[in-house]
């Protein structure tokens, strides 16, 4: 993932791309969840683009599930928004 100006962009793994991808990604705020973001996406170029509110600082969870060829994956990694 990358954070980018009020985008999180997420890549995939380059085996996934082209492929039919369903995921549930949850951007968790530890300290407010009036500022959590989720939402199911599906991609086939193994790229998702998320966007967040200008004020959705702080530190938060993004947790990432997803199913690929029959097999699903899970992702979980802490973040600091600026």
């Amino acid at each position: 993932y990358e954070v980018k100006e009020h985008d999180i962009m997420i890549n995939f793994p380059q085996e996934m791309k082209n492929t039919d991808l369903k995921a549930h990604i949850l951007l968790y705020c530890t300290a407010d969840k009036n500022k959590d973001i989720e939402k199911n996406i599906s991609t086939r170029d193994g790229i998702i683009l998320m966007p967040f509110a200008a004020g959705n600082k702080g530190l938060h969870e993004l947790k990432i599930s997803w199913t690929a060829n029959n097999t699903e994956y899970y992702y979980e990694h802490k973040l600091f928004i600026q």
